[in-house]
């Protein structure tokens, strides 16, 4: 189920209602021009927990950490992407 989404001009709404909205599910987004509002759907793509723990430690790696934690984020990054490797596309 996606989520609903207003867009609305900025003051339209107040707090109370923006509040309100949330509760029910609905995601209030203020633009100068809500024409000018692009909507991003991420349906259909999928991220396995391998992937995500593959990204997860690219990002680790990446952040240049120096310590015991970096050692063992590139080593669980290497063996993730042995096994995405022989997984094959």
């Amino acid at each position: 189920m996606s989520a609903q989404i207003l867009v609305t001009k900025p003051g339209v709404l107040s707090a109370k209602d923006r509040s309100a909205l949330r509760r029910a599910g609905v995601v209030c987004v203020e633009a100068d021009d809500p024409a000018d509002v692009k909507l991003i759907s991420a349906e259909g793509a999928e991220l396995g927990a391998t992937e995500l723990l593959y990204a997860a430690m690219q990002g680790v790696n990446a952040n240049g950490y120096q310590s015991h934690s970096d050692v063992f984020a590139r080593a669980v990054e290497a063996a993730l992407k042995l096994q995405l490797k022989q997984r094959g596309p």
